[in-house]
């Protein structure tokens, strides 16, 4: 399913073109390691303060986040979520380019990233890692879901969402035996 404006890199309600993403998922024996990179392009002729949001199982733990923009390697650090805004914000006012990663407002197993300050032609680099226990079934069978994209459920109320693929493919589900 495609929601428009809605998941991936969105720069004032506009999406930045995603030129390849990876994904690798590892499943050993109860745990499931996701390893995304994700390469967007500024392809306009000014500045962008953009927005990632990425689906994750409520259960997840992020254990790392990373951008390459251009070749400078930023790597994020844990900070209480009141200097985490600090450190963003001032850093934008001086002209970096840097990131931010929270829950969603709108729920909290989506993650939203702020990449602010993404020059124009600038290429960037998303890495983000996680952790997630998997959900064993009743027929003794390990769960894991990797959303494909945002279901409908988390748009507002009042977001008009158009859908170009068959709305009821939305996750990848891999089972394997426990």
């Amino acid at each position: 399913m495609y929601l428009s404006g809605e998941y991936g890199l969105i720069a004032g309600g506009n999406e930045v073109p995603l030129g390849k993403s990876d994904v690798k998922v590892t499943i050993n024996g109860f745990i499931a390691n996701v390893e995304c990179h994700l390469v967007y392009i500024n392809n306009t002729k000014h500045l962008l303060q953009t927005m990632f949001r990425f689906p994750v199982d409520d259960m997840s733990a992020v254990y790392r986040l990373e951008a390459v923009i251009n070749g400078k390697h930023i790597v994020a650090e844990c900070q209480e979520i009141v200097q985490a805004n600090k450190t963003y914000n001032e850093a934008i006012q001086s002209g970096y380019t840097t990131m931010i990663l929270s829950e969603d407002d709108t729920a909290g197993d989506i993650l939203r990233c702020q990449l602010g300050n993404l020059q124009a032609g600038d290429t960037a680099v998303l890495s983000m890692s996680y952790v997630v226990e998997l959900s064993v079934e009743a027929d003794d069978i390990c769960r894991f879901v990797l959303p494909a994209v945002l279901k409908p459920r988390y748009c507002p109320d009042d977001f008009d969402v158009k859908t170009e693929l068959d709305p009821t493919f939305d996750q990848i589900v891999i089972d394997v035996a426990c």
